[in-house]
């Protein structure tokens, strides 16, 4: 099921009539819209395609060796594959939303760690990369990757963890896991992948 819908103002729209570019909403960005086959009013539909997140802990062996973030159990939606080592296959050509949520820290260590997270597209980097520096012996930095990506079927997103060689060996991806009852765990990396769709009403 959809998770958000936004509703274009001014009522029908004639056939196959171009409506430009519009905002979704706060923080989205502008769309092309596509028109509908007959008049009538248009929602734009926000569909999560595929959810997914780990509660283990994710460290690289040692300083300049990447490590391939995971996000949790294998799945499969009619839109991606995902598999248990975060491979995550596009089944169905579009234009996608990924927001990738990532939580870096460490516990016990001394320095100042460089700490680096990257999207790959079919293994090639795509954009820039993340950098966060971690200087305290116990803490924990949440941050997202967030991106516009037009898939084709069989392209494969994945995502790569870093400690880089000018930093201390230690540090890396941490979950949160709480010890009251009723309450879920915090993921260690998570991504959320949506896709927007026009629709008569």
């Amino acid at each position: 099921m959809p998770d958000t819908f936004f509703k274009i103002l001014g009522g029908t729209d004639p056939v196959s009539q171009n409506l430009g570019d519009m905002t979704q909403g706060i923080g989205y960005p502008l769309r092309a819209v596509e028109p509908t086959t007959a008049g009538g009013s248009v929602n734009i539909i926000a569909e999560t395609v595929l959810s997914a997140g780990s509660i283990a802990d994710q460290t690289p062996t040692g300083l300049g060796v990447e490590l391939q973030v995971e996000f949790g159990a294998a799945q499969t939606t009619t839109e991606f594959d995902l598999t248990a080592t975060g491979d995550i296959e596009c089944l169905v050509a579009d234009e996608y939303q990924v927001r990738g949520k990532f939580t870096v820290g460490r516990d016990g260590a001394a320095g100042e760690s460089q700490i680096y997270v990257r999207a790959l597209i079919n293994g090639a980097q795509l954009g820039d990369s993340s950098h966060v520096i971690v200087d305290n012996s116990r803490i924990e930095i949440p941050f997202d990757k967030e991106f516009t990506l037009a898939l084709s079927v069989g392209d494969i997103l994945t995502f790569e963890i870093i400690r880089d060689t000018d930093g201390d060996n230690s540090g890396g991806l941490t979950a949160g896991n709480p010890d009251v009852p009723g309450w879920n765990p915090s993921p260690s990396a998570r991504i959320l992948i949506t896709r927007f769709l026009a629709v008569q009403a």
